[in-house]
C-alpha cells in the first residue's frame, strides 16, 4: 500500500529520532567507559587530564542534548502518529467505517480526520525530519482498492495488511527474544571476568593496576541498554499482538456482507492501534 504523504513522512522522522537517540545513548556509554579506563592507565600529566576533562565535557553536552532536544520522546510520537495514518488507511482503502460511504464524501472524511491528528500532535510539527511536498494524501491506490469487489478488498487486505502485520510482529518478537538472550550472555560474561580480576587481585594485592572498575561500568551500560531497548518486553507484547491478529483473521472466511466486513476491518485495527498505544507507554515508562 501506497501510504499518504503524512505517513510517509512521520516514519521518516521517526525512524530519524530513533538513530539519534540511540546512538547519544552509545556515546555517552562509550565516553563513559574511556573515561574509566583513561583515569586508571593514563599518564599522570597536564595532558592526560585535560583529555579526561575533554571527554567529561563532551559527555555532558551529550547528555544535556539529550534531555533538551528529547528524541526518544519524537521516536515514539511520531511512529504512534504513523501507525494511526496506517490505520485511517487501511479502514479508507477498504470502505470500512467511518469510510463506507460515497467517494466523495469519504475522502473528505479522511482528510479531516488527518486534520484532526495533525492538530493532536501540533507540536511535532517544527520536528518532522522530511517533507514531500509532490506526495498524495489520498493515493491512487487507495481509492484503488475501495472501487475493487469485497472479495478482492478482503484478499488485499489479507495478504497486504493482516499477514504482512502478523508476520513483522512473530519476526520481531523471536529477534527481540534472541537479542536479550545474547546480552544476558554476554553480562554473564563481563561478571564473571569480574570475579576473575577480583580474584586476582586477592592473590596479588601489588598488581594495582589490575581494577574491576571499568568492567563493572560495562556491566552497568549493558544493563541500562537492555532496558532502553526493552528486548524482553517487546518480546512478550509483539507476540501477543500476532497471536491476536492470527486469530481475527480467521473470521475472514465467514464474511460476506459488507456491514460484517465493514465491523472486521475496525476490530483488527483496534489490534494494531492498541499495540502500537500501549507501545507508546511502554516507552514512557
Amino acid at each position: 500500500m501506497m501510504y499518504p504523504a503524512l505517513q510517509l513522512d512521520a516514519s521518516s522522522s521517526s525512524d530519524s529520532a530513533q538513530r539519534l537517540f540511540l546512538r547519544l545513548v552509545r556515546l555517552e556509554y562509550g565516553l563513559l567507559i574511556s573515561i574509566s579506563l583513561g583515569y586508571l592507565y593514563l599518564p599522570a600529566t597536564t595532558a592526560s587530564q585535560i583529555l579526561l576533562m575533554v571527554l567529561v565535557l563532551v559527555a555532558l553536552a551529550s547528555s544535556g542534548y539529550r534531555a533538551w532536544k528529547k528524541p526518544d520522546e519524537d521516536w515514539y510520537q511520531f511512529r504512534a502518529l504513523a501507525e494511526s495514518i496506517k490505520t485511517l488507511t487501511w479502514r479508507f482503502a477498504t470502505r470500512s467505517e467511518p469510510f463506507n460511504l460515497d467517494d466523495r464524501v469519504a475522502k473528505a472524511e479522511f482528510r479531516n480526520s488527518l486534520v484532526e491528528l495533525l492538530k493532536v500532535n501540533a507540536a511535532l510539527g517544527t520536528r518532522f525530519a522530511a517533507y514531500k511536498p509532490e506526495a498524495d494524501q489520498i493515493t491512487v491506490e487507495m481509492l484503488g482498492l475501495r472501487t475493487g469487489t469485497l472479495q478482492q478488498r478482503k484478499l488485499q487486505y489479507l495478504n497486504k495488511r493482516i499477514q504482512d502485520q502478523r508476520t513483522w510482529y512473530a519476526h520481531k518478537a523471536t529477534l527481540n527474544r534472541k537479542t536479550a538472550k545474547r546480552w544476558q550472555i554476554v553480562l554473564a560474561v563481563v561478571y564473571v571476568v569480574i570475579l576473575v580480576v577480583i580474584g586476582i587481585r586477592i592473590a596479588n594485592p601489588v598488581w594495582v593496576w589490575l581494577s574491576p572498575d571499568p568492567l563493572l561500568l560495562v556491566a552497568s551500560s549493558i544493563v541500562g541498554w537492555m532496558q532502553v531497548k526493552k528486548f524482553n518486553d517487546l518480546a512478550a507484547a509483539y507476540l501477543l499482538t500476532a497471536q491476536e491478529i492470527g486469530i481475527a483473521s480467521s473470521e475472514m472466511d465467514d464474511i460476506e456482507e459488507e456491514t460484517l466486513w465493514s465491523d472486521f476491518v475496525f476490530r483488527c485495527e483496534q489490534v494494531f492501534s492498541r499495540e502500537h498505544t500501549q507501545w507508546v507507554v511502554r516507552r514512557r515508562t
